[in-house]
């Protein structure tokens, strides 16, 4: 018998897949692959010098393409390596400010400011109160808590 005579046998399920494969529609992701999903860390780019916040910061919505100052961006670098070091379910968690501090040690980088003075500094810019620079207008990247 040859190829073209044998009898293909298909699912309904294969062929709805196979009909939304050739639309170039995506698959409706699942529970299990939300909750293994971890969060990406965005692109910023550090302006500036080398190119009171207290309790805890989750940096949520930072866009892809984010521009902050080089001390932030150590912060938020330190955050999602923090965010690397636990476990965690949902993607993002509220994160000690002084272990970000610790982390993104801006004393050995150079700086006349630790995590804790950056942070606090850019507070209402990080809750989208206050205009970033550079003409990004109003940006909410973090949440206190």
């Amino acid at each position: 018998m040859s190829n073209s005579a044998k009898k293909q046998v298909q699912t309904v399920s294969q062929a709805m897949q196979a009909v939304d494969a050739k639309k170039g529609v995506k698959p409706e992701p699942t529970l299990a692959d939300a909750l293994n999903k971890k969060p990406t860390r965005p692109a910023t780019i550090a302006r500036g010098k080398d190119t009171g916040a207290k309790g805890k910061l989750m940096f949520d919505a930072v866009p892809t393409g984010f521009q902050c100052a080089r001390q932030l961006d150590l912060c938020i670098s330190a955050y999602f390596d923090l965010l690397d070091d636990v476990d965690h379910v949902d993607g993002h968690e509220l994160i000690s400010v002084q272990d970000i501090s610790d982390k993104a040690d801006l004393i050995g980088h150079g700086y006349g400011q630790d995590g804790l003075e950056i942070l606090k500094h850019y507070k209402l810019q990080i809750e989208g109160k206050k205009d970033w620079k550079y003409r990004q207008g109003t940006v909410k990247i973090g949440t206190f808590g």
